[in-house]
């Protein structure tokens, strides 16, 4: 894991810290309170893109979030490959997804939530990472009517309670994971995509006509100074990515 050191925040964890996860040396995933790094650092040196693109939200905590994660985002890149983070060259390709210009073979992914971000670096594999949570999102069941699958529907509908969001909220993770590691948004029809709502690994498997897709889906565990988190992570091949851009661009 790459060393990054950051003082405490007000929670008292790190406003950057790594997250243990299990799921090998070539991941790493990093929590981000996004208020506590906008306070600790200057957030300067971003190219100018982005500042503008922040500079256009409606409210200042949402821009100087925005700004944050992406300052934390550089900083993790930079340390990882060992380079600073004014030298990084971010772009899109025409699904909106962000990836090095360079193409130095680092794979990422940022996802926020309110005050909360999570980035995904991996060394070999297309990335996808999703944070929530529970309570956040309006109307879940006009939600998981357009975006789950039969079986995650009718496992969702049997739970009720506390039990019934936390199903939800594993599931919509995992699943916005896996569209975001195909690089592909909301291009692709969600409730093709079977990821379930249970924690454990799954390797979803799609059949395209350009060929078969598959993803590797887990959920993670969140640090106790945030146990309200819902967390996934998700990574493909780079054959997948291609072939779920032809079938769906």
């Amino acid at each position: 894991m790459t060393s990054i050191t950051t003082p405490g925040g007000a929670s008292g964890a790190p406003a950057l810290q790594p997250l243990a996860h299990g799921l090998g040396p070539r991941l790493q995933l990093w929590l981000v309170d996004l208020d506590d790094y906008a306070a600790q650092y200057g957030l300067a040196g971003l190219p100018p893109d982005e500042q503008q693109r922040a500079a256009r939200m409606a409210f200042a905590h949402l821009a100087r979030r925005s700004l944050a994660s992406r300052h934390a985002l550089r900083r993790v890149l930079a340390a990882t490959l060992a380079r600073s983070p004014q030298d990084l060259q971010i772009v899109a390709d025409r699904f909106g997804k962000p990836h090095l210009a360079d193409a130095s073979g680092l794979h990422f992914s940022l996802s926020h939530r309110d005050r909360t971000a999570l980035i995904g670096v991996h060394s070999e594999c297309p990335l996808g990472v999703d944070v929530e949570i529970p309570g956040t999102l309006a109307d879940l069941e006009a939600l998981a009517e357009a975006c789950f699958s039969p079986g995650e529907q009718a496992a969702w509908a049997r739970l009720e309670g506390a039990a019934r969001q936390r199903f939800f909220f594993t599931c919509w993770t995992r699943k916005e994971a896996c569209v975001k590691a195909l690089g592909v948004g909301l291009s692709a029809p969600l409730p093709a995509i079977d990821v379930g709502g249970e924690p454990g690994p799954r390797s979803t498997r799609l059949a395209l006509a350009p060929g078969e897709v598959a993803v590797e889906v887990h959920s993670v565990a969140a640090p106790a100074t945030a146990a309200h988190l819902v967390l996934a992570c998700a990574w493909t091949d780079s054959a997948a990515v291609q072939r779920a851009h032809a079938a769906w661009g």
